[in-house]
């Protein structure tokens, strides 16, 4: 796996790259819906190759031709695309124009006409299986700060080891003023070329990660983690949980591992019970797997899976961190 800094040394050194290039010039002699540039588009295409991503997350489809763009990309990866745009006027042209495309792109692409709000609600996406960390998210949706701000939370959520996160039209304010405002309460990402280092920054100093293009690139932490600030495991689940399985990427420290349960059972006659269950477990030093168990088992109904939110914390008395080797999952009966 690249380090964090060879990774922003690929990403700085893709528009000097004989790739680009060659995917600038394919770009411009293929008829595209994009609003994104042919530049825009070839830096995206060569960030997904060069660094073998596989997993991709696009918010904002508009008409599907950028889309395109990156299912190309993920296709040579043997990868796939979620992408999401909640238009309703663009709706049946978006998916007539995936329909349009050779078979092995229209496998990979999962297009999803809702908000990313609601996208990020959902507890049992039917192409996901348990457990998605995206290598790379566009955010090019909503451009309003909370907007923006709300898509940045829940893709750096949802972000793997050394996750990406592509921000479009940096130079909107509400935009820009959404990613500070982000990397000044998440330490561990940060901009790729610490372009934003104050608060006091006037509409002139706004810049982007990479000149011409219209890109904030930030990238996350080596592993995602567990920790003091509050981490969600959310599922929609037709069964028995037991608890839940964590994998470490690296040995613990001795500490707390604390979870409170938010459970939604659907009854066979369609009465709705909820739950909220605390459990917390005391772990050894040196352990790389915790299973974090419920009291008791909880069932769904024959019918209806259950709704089940995790959420997440750990301390110990030196970093209050636990570095995950892969996402979270529900022991299941």
């Amino acid at each position: 796996m690249n380090t964090t800094q060879e990774i922003i040394k690929i990403i700085n050194r893709i528009v000097l790259s004989e790739d680009y290039k060659v995917s600038k010039k394919v770009i411009s002699e293929t008829h595209s819906s994009s609003l994104l540039s042919i530049e825009s588009r070839a830096f995206l295409y060569q960030i997904i190759i060069q660094l073998g991503f596989t997993k991709v997350l696009e918010i904002g489809t508009y008409f599907g031709g950028g889309t395109k763009n990156l299912a190309n990309a993920l296709f040579k990866n043997s990868g796939y695309l979620i992408t999401i745009d909640p238009s309703k006027d663009r709706k049946d042209i978006i998916e007539k124009e995936i329909k349009s495309w050779n078979e092995e792109l229209k496998e990979l692409t999962y297009f999803f006409p809702i908000t990313s709000s609601d996208f990020f609600l959902m507890k049992n996406y039917a192409v996901l299986q348990e457990g998605i960390w995206f290598d790379l998210s566009i955010i090019d949706g909503d451009h309003s700060y909370t907007g923006a701000f709300s898509d940045l939370l829940n893709c750096s959520q949802y972000a793997g080891p050394n996750g990406i996160i592509i921000v479009d039209d940096y130079n909107q304010p509400p935009v820009f003023n959404a990613v500070k405002d982000f990397l000044k309460i998440n330490s561990n990402w940060h901009e790729i070329n610490n372009l934003i280092k104050s608060d006091l920054i006037g509409f002139s100093e706004i810049k982007p990660s990479i000149n011409n293009l219209p890109f904030l690139i930030l990238i996350g932490p080596e592993y995602p983690s567990i920790n003091q600030k509050l981490s969600t495991l959310g599922k929609n689940i037709l069964g028995t949980v037991k608890g839940i399985s964590i994998n470490l990427a690296k040995p613990c420290y001795e500490g707390t591992l604390e979870a409170r349960w938010l459970i939604s059972i659907m009854n066979d006659d369609k009465t709705l019970s909820m739950k909220t269950l605390d459990c917390k477990k005391e772990v050894k030093s040196g352990r790389v797997n915790i299973n974090l168990n419920l009291p008791s088992p909880i069932t769904s109904s024959n019918k209806y899976p259950m709704t089940i939110d995790a959420h997440l914390v750990w301390k110990d008395n030196i970093f209050n961190n636990l570095e995950l080797a892969s996402p979270p999952k529900f022991i299941i009966q």
